[in-house]
């Protein structure tokens, strides 16, 4: 029987690899941790909530890092 990868398991690795879309992307932290929330939301817990909230924590401090970057032009 195949050992569970935990640092890279199944749901990441459907169509595109999550990293590796981050990467090529040039998302950066904040970006890249809404997609890899998004990415598992449906597959690591019973409750989708956990991940959609911890999606939308990293998107508010991205949402708030170009708010303050704009404004400061």
């Amino acid at each position: 029987m195949a050992v569970p990868d935990k640092f890279n398991p199944e749901y990441y690795k459907k169509g595109i690899p999550t990293t590796d879309y981050i990467e090529s992307h040039g998302l950066g932290f904040l970006a890249g941790q809404c997609i890899k929330y998004l990415t598992r939301y449906l597959w690591k817990h019973e409750d989708p909530l956990d991940d959609l909230k911890k999606c939308d924590w990293y998107l508010q401090k991205l949402i708030k890092k170009h708010s303050d970057t704009n404004n400061a032009k």
